[in-house]
């Protein structure tokens, strides 16, 4: 989302402004971030869990923020995005007194039957949020196009309503080479990184087995693992029990400071949407392995830009064990460098949402059921 903004404001014809409903944890690991943005940030903390319900307490918070902008900056359209297409509807309806003012935008960036779909309490609450959000505004985008049928299925949404806008990245062409400096590592190691969220729908485990599946083979890979989550304790332990794996534990702008320097990342996930880690892998040349769910399909053409692999250790090992070849890694990191600067860069994705803000301003029609 700041890369987003971040080209908006150099386009000059938006003022973008953050509202962040967060709690405690995404406060410490996020608000440094926050406070080097060049455009206003708007926080509200919560001290407890569940943030997300007690969001719906705080939700007068973001429209008093939207009037306050309204009139220091008078006649100005106001177009309010929603990044998380579910949460949206606590916030929602806009306003009576706002409503001739702002028109919404909301987005999807994922919708796969893992995420508690199947319970039918939590589908119950999801439909009546999905339900508030369609009412209210007047385009739903999603960042992959298989999330469409989900929604379809569970929220009875028409497909072709649906807009398809995947996530951007600034290319960063060049910057890939080396190794990491905060990875010890021995002479003519090759790295394999997972970054993310650890927990067994990432798949943190097969990454593991698949290295070691490699190295029994012979070749020199190392697995190095950054991120958070609550496997954090069992991914600590594996890397004291096998001298292959290193934990890094959450790292700051892993995208520019660990990834440029990996030899392939992994990412053996059960469901995705559109990844930004491997748009950030895919920018700096480094070849991705993933499973073929959710957008990855739409992002990596096996053997061609990147390798796409079943949910195994030894599919993952296999893929690795192509990867050894070291031209044959150059060839798919000039690929997968060259599909993000064709399909997926932020100044094409930050002028396709503008083109969508001026329609929704134009039309100012909230969306439909099918």
């Amino acid at each position: 989302m700041s890369g987003l903004a971040k080209k908006q404001l150099e386009s000059g014809l938006v003022r973008p402004h953050f509202a962040v409903f967060g709690t405690d944890k995404w406060e410490a690991r996020y608000a440094p971030e926050a406070d080097s943005f060049q455009w206003p940030v708007y926080r509200q903390r919560f001290s407890s869990f569940p943030g997300s319900y007690l969001t719906l307490v705080f939700s007068h918070r973001l429209w008093k923020w939207v009037d306050e902008i309204e009139h220091t900056n008078p006649g100005d359209s106001i177009v309010v995005h929603f990044h998380d297409g579910y949460i949206a509807g606590l916030f929602l309806p806009v306003p009576s007194s706002l409503r001739s003012r702002v028109v919404c935008v909301a987005t999807i960036h994922g919708a796969y039957e893992t995420t508690g779909l199947q319970n039918p309490v939590k589908r119950m609450v999801y439909r009546f949020l999905m339900r508030r959000v369609l009412r209210s505004c007047t385009f739903f985008t999603s960042v992959d196009s298989p999330s469409k049928r989900v929604l379809q299925r569970f929220f009875g949404m028409d497909p072709q309503s649906i807009i398809t806008i995947p996530n951007g990245i600034t290319s960063m062409d060049g910057v890939q080479g080396g190794k990491a400096a905060i990875v010890d590592h021995a002479p003519g190691e090759l790295l394999a990184g997972l970054v993310g969220v650890l927990n067994e729908r990432k798949g943190w485990q097969i990454a593991v087995e698949a290295v070691r599946l490699a190295r029994e083979n012979g070749l020199p890979w190392r697995l190095v693992i950054a991120g958070f989550g609550k496997d954090e304790q069992s991914v600590l332990e594996t890397a004291s029990r096998y001298a292959f794996v290193s934990y890094l534990g959450r790292i700051e702008r892993a995208g520019c400071s660990l990834i440029p320097y990996l030899d392939a990342l992994l990412l053996p996930s059960v469901a995705e949407g559109q990844p930004m880690v491997i748009l950030e892998a895919m920018s700096y040349g480094v070849p991705v392995v993933a499973t073929a769910v959710g957008a990855v399909p739409d992002m990596i053409t096996s053997g061609v830009n990147g390798i796409l692999a079943e949910r195994t250790p030894a599919a993952f090992a296999a893929a690795i064990c192509r990867l050894d070849d070291s031209a044959f890694r150059q060839c798919l990191g000039a690929a997968a460098a060259d599909t993000v600067r064709r399909r997926f860069d932020m100044s094409a994705i930050a002028a396709r949402y503008m083109a969508l803000y001026e329609e929704a301003i134009q039309s100012h029609q909230p969306a439909c059921l099918a």
